[in-house]
């Protein structure tokens, strides 16, 4: 990652992002920075209650990369007493072939017992509601009892960027998470230009979680 944001190099891999990241905020406590970033940004926002299921203090047992399963690989599982989250990371490529959420909520509800299950999109804000319709979400939901939301970078960029850090360690791996997020392009100006996060799933009908 450091010589990403000297820009000794330029990556595009999403399994290099889904590891920088999230590899990075496991130095420090559940609470420091992970908790509140989950609050903030997961959509729908009713969806920020199962924070409170995110144990306090070392967590970085509590993350498996790129598990495997016969039905295939979620980037993120956070394994905590109470609740079970899954990440699946997005940069520049959609979905892996067919139905790739389903099989990963399928994967959550098998792994999950009777924790709390969820299944998170990290997206560019762009291609997250094209992605998790409410009609996805009620498939999940009623399929699998596994919950369907989504994270948009640029809003987790926006949260790193105001974060108010405690210790030099928290303000120095914000800061390395902020200029990351910059140099993937994530702290572009929200504008009217932008209404494309809005794109409707069916003409004329738009889509609004909250």
């Amino acid at each position: 990652m450091i010589a990403e944001l000297h820009g000794k190099l330029e990556n595009h891999m999403e399994d290099e992002l889904t590891g920088n990241f999230f590899g990075t905020i496991r130095y420090v406590d559940a609470e420091k920075i992970f908790r509140p970033l989950f609050e903030k940004c997961i959509r729908p926002t009713n969806f920020a209650d199962a924070a409170k299921k995110i144990e306090d203090g070392w967590w970085a047992d509590k993350i498996k990369f790129w598990p495997h399963d016969t039905l295939g690989e979620i980037d993120v599982l956070l394994n905590f007493d109470k609740i079970l989250i899954g990440v699946e990371v997005k940069y520049q490529s959609g979905e892996s072939g067919t139905n790739q959420l389903d099989r990963e909520a399928d994967i959550l509800q098998r792994k999950a017992g009777d924790k709390d299950k969820i299944l998170i999109l990290l997206a560019p804000e762009s291609r997250c509601l094209d992605v998790v319709t409410p009609a996805r979400q009620k498939i999940i939901f009623d399929k699998f009892g596994v919950r369907l939301g989504y994270v948009a970078w640029e809003d987790i960029f926006d949260e790193l960027k105001n974060f108010q850090a405690h210790s030099p360690l928290e303000k120095l791996i914000v800061d390395d998470l902020t200029k990351l997020l910059t140099r993937k392009g994530f702290d572009r100006f929200r504008s009217f230009d932008n209404l494309s996060l809005l794109s409707p799933v069916e003409e004329g009908k738009f889509y609004v979680f909250d």
